[in-house]
């Protein structure tokens, strides 16, 4: 986890948001530009827009830009909010509201497959649930914000997580 780009981004964009709540200048600035370079560089590796590790960067960017309107500083608390439940749970409240848009899903909404979307834990973060019971039901969500591992070349050894 600790290599891992995705929860790396995550992970260093936490103190980035809370310096900007704190009121420290540059921070905002810095977690912008580090989404937007994080969400090329997921682009990059999936040559698709639609892919969710690029929609979630570019969506994250916009809010945080978007708390820069007046009255709307609240975003930051909520992004903040959200990113510790990520890093630490391995849950992305974005991702999980992204996924209900029409692009981002091949069935109806309907109450069960909601509820799953939004309550099933998720694997990943700190505090990995991928090895209980509903394991299956996070997974069956598609609710990832970082890229699968690159297949390796036949006779290649994976490096360690």
């Amino acid at each position: 986890m600790f290599r891992d780009p995705s929860w790396l981004h995550w992970a260093t964009t936490i103190p980035l948001l809370a310096g900007h709540i704190a009121g420290i200048d540059g921070c905002l600035e810095v977690a912008i530009t580090f989404c937007v370079c994080m969400a090329l560089a997921m682009w990059t590796r999936t040559r698709s827009v639609a892919a969710m590790p690029v929609q979630v960067r570019i969506a994250y960017a916009a809010l945080l830009a978007i708390g820069t309107s007046p009255g709307m500083f609240w975003v930051y608390y909520v992004k903040l909010v959200g990113t510790i439940a990520m890093v630490l749970f391995g849950y992305c409240p974005l991702v999980r509201l992204l996924t209900l848009l029409p692009w981002n899903r091949t069935q109806r909404i309907n109450r069960t497959w909601l509820t799953r979307l939004i309550l099933a834990p998720a694997p990943g973060g700190l505090f990995d649930w991928s090895n209980s019971s509903h394991a299956k039901i996070a997974a069956s969500c598609s609710c990832s914000c970082a890229l699968p591992p690159r297949p390796q070349p036949p006779g290649r050894v994976a490096p360690l997580a």
